[in-house]
């Protein structure tokens, strides 16, 4: 099959599982989520566009590479095709499965890794909170340098998330969004 076809088929499949899911039980009130998703697909199309042309040795091309020449523990093992595809697909839920479980078993981990909670403070539209938590992986670099913050003033839940600058609809269009990084709006 078609790297690129099954790439793509993959992400559809997973975009449109987390559309339904979204849809059916949204974590908090729709705002404007169906008028923002054309244009954030469009940042999809245009970065893996960029990927590829500036990329193109990436971990699917590494894959193929690897497959080629037979590297890896199931073709080493003499794992058929079908069945190698079926336990990588396995395993690779489990590497994200594994860390969530960890997390709630081990939530002073939180100090160290970064959370989905710890990041949407950085997306908050209150300057001081979207002037915190830049950490990526690492929550350590944000304890360190003082950019920490816990949750935003609002909580979790209500926080408005956002720059004020760019709450205009009309900022949800892929030209403005691509040029909000060059713009001092």
């Amino acid at each position: 099959m078609n790297e690129t076809a099954l790439r793509l088929g993959m992400f559809a499949g997973v975009l449109g599982l987390m559309a339904l899911s979204e849809m059916l039980a949204p974590w908090r009130e729709r705002q404007g989520r169906v008028a923002r998703w054309p244009s954030n697909l469009g940042v999809v199309v245009v970065d893996t566009l960029l990927l590829r042309l500036l990329l193109p040795i990436s971990a699917a091309g590494l894959a193929i590479l690897v497959e080629a020449r037979g590297w890896g523990l199931l073709p080493w093992l003499g794992v058929p095709h079908w069945l190698a595809i079926a336990v990588s697909m396995v395993l690779l839920d489990m590497a994200i499965f594994a860390p969530h479980v960890v997390f709630h078993h081990l939530p002073w981990l939180r100090l160290v890794i970064v959370t989905p909670d710890m990041h949407r403070v950085h997306h908050s539209t209150e300057r001081a909170e979207t002037d915190s938590n830049f950490g990526f992986n690492l929550a350590v670099w944000d304890r360190l340098f003082g950019t920490y913050i816990a949750a935003p003033k609002a909580g979790l839940d209500d926080v408005t998330i956002g720059m004020a600058s760019f709450r205009d609809p009309s900022e949800r269009r892929l030209d403005r969004l691509l040029t909000q990084p060059f713009r001092n709006d």
